[in-house]
């Protein structure tokens, strides 16, 4: 393993553990803290190195991630749904995850149909 993959690990430990230390002391900030690009950030850095600096690919994952963020909202839509209702928190999670994995399912039949519909043109 490289010394700049060890890096980028120690990073991502050092963010999760912020959030999970800043969490005990106000959740507003611990929301404001993970809801930030860290990660996207990190994994920004990590597609540009193993790809030796490609540009088109890192902008092609930044393009994707736009559309990535949605189902993450809708995950995020309906667990607050479900907490508002007084659902357990296992049942507001599970709930999340179909939502999540919905969406990224209809993402993903769309593109597919899209790149369908190119290739016959």
């Amino acid at each position: 393993m490289s010394t700049q993959r060890i890096v980028q690990l120690l990073i991502s430990f050092v963010l999760i553990t912020a959030i999970a230390v800043v969490s005990e002391r106000s959740h507003v900030l611990a929301s404001i803290v993970s809801a930030m690009p860290v990660k996207l950030a990190l994994a920004l850095w990590f597609i540009f190195s193993d790809s030796g600096g490609d540009r088109l690919l890192s902008a092609d994952f930044c393009r994707i991630s736009i559309l990535a963020l949605i189902p993450t909202m809708l995950f995020l839509g309906a667990c607050w749904f479900a907490l508002k209702r007084g659902w357990t928190l296992p049942q507001v999670i599970g709930l999340g995850y179909v939502v999540w994995l919905l969406a990224v399912g209809i993402y993903r039949g769309i593109e597919w149909w899209i790149k369908s519909l190119v290739r016959t043109a």
